[in-house]
Formats: structure tokens, sequence, C-alpha cells
């Protein structure tokens, strides 16, 4: 069934619009079995006690037949249907698909350490990869270097660094996850600690200016 679909979190307050287009009576209508859920500004008595004590119509104009809807729960996804009549009884109907948004969770980079550190070696590659568990809608992963995105996809998302150098040490990296839906934004942020080995092949450690420990 064609419509726009609508996310909302849980315990949101849903109002969803529809204007009359004659005198005829608005119905609001939805889910499989079609079920009534309001006749002009009178919610229907044959819902549930918890439903219908949530739902209620916006009346403040002439021709405005608002559904409203409380509290917003599991209960309430699935269609809403405003059911109207046009000009010479055309039928016209608005028709809304509502889901519950889940935020995502599990942001994390492979490799990093406690203190979300990842490490690589001088001249050599480094994969750094980003996983989340997404939300409802998925959204979009980015991985973005001083506010810029530099990679964008699904998770795991693996932004590829050819070639370490010591300008990359101690450099921040931050995955973020959003989608346009519920405007949630989850950042983590990693920074890069770059080995160099000279010598005999001991290994030693660069600190943030640049200079040996």
């Amino acid at each position: 069934m064609a419509g726009e679909v609508l996310y909302y979190r849980r315990n949101d307050t849903v109002i969803l619009e529809c204007d009359k287009l004659s005198n005829t009576t608005i119905m609001w209508k939805g889910h499989a079995n079609d079920l009534v859920y309001a006749i002009g500004r009178k919610i229907s008595p044959n819902l549930s006690v918890s439903k219908k004590e949530r739902l209620s119509i916006i009346h403040d104009e002439a021709k405005q037949f608002d559904l409203k809807i409380e509290r917003f729960s599991l209960e309430d996804e699935g269609n809403y249907r405003c059911v109207r009549y046009g000009i010479s009884t055309t039928i016209k109907v608005k028709t809304f698909h509502l889901k519950m948004a889940r935020i995502p969770s599990n942001l994390s980079v492979d490799r990093e350490d406690i203190k979300h550190t990842v490490y690589g070696f001088l001249n050599h590659p480094l994969n750094l990869t980003c996983k989340v568990i997404h939300g409802i809608p998925e959204g979009t992963l980015q991985w973005r270097i001083n506010n810029k995105t530099v990679n964008e996809g699904k998770t795991p998302l693996t932004y590829k660094i050819r070639d370490l150098q010591m300008s990359d040490h101690m450099k921040n990296y931050t995955c973020v996850v959003s989608n346009n839906f519920t405007k949630y934004i989850l950042e983590h942020t990693v920074h890069l600690f770059v080995y160099s080995k000279y010598g005999n092949g001991q290994v030693l450690f660069y600190n943030a200016m640049n200079k040996f420990k």
C-alpha cells in the first residue's frame, strides 16, 4: 500500500494531518482488517482501552480532522488512512505508514584498545573498520576526519590508509551513524598511534610531538 512512511520513537506524540475536501464526514481507518479509528470527530468505541484513550481528533478549523496519537507504542505501528470524498463523490485516501524508530547501538572500531587507540606501522597500510548494530530506519555509516566525510556506506565500513606517515600519529578518526528520519547521530572517535622501526628492528614509539620517548 503506497503512502508516506513515518518513524517515531516510543512515547512520541504523532499528528497525522488530513483536511476535508467536501461536506462529507472524514473517516480514519487502518490496519489490514480495515479497522475504523474515527468518524468525524468521534473516536470509535470498538477500539481497545489502551488505544482509545490515546487517540483524539484535532479539529481547530472547519476542514481540519487530524488524527493525534499520544505516547506512541508498538501497538500503534501500521497503516492509517484518512478516507474523504472530493468533488463528485470521488474518494480520496491519504495513507500513512507508522513505524517504531530504534536508535543504533554498539558502534565500535576493530582493533581499538580500551583507550580507543588503533596502532599501525610507519610506511605500512592500515584499515580502519567501523561496525554498528543499525537502528530503524537503518541510516548511513560514515568515516570523518576533521568533520569531513572520507568514506560512506554500510556496516562494516572500512577506511583504507595506504601508507601511514608520522603526520598520521595521534590523528583522530570519527565513525558516525545517522539518519534523516529520526535526526539521531551516534559518533565514535579513535586516534592512531604510529610505530616506527629502526636499526636492529627494535620498535620505538613516537609521542604526539613526534619525538622519541
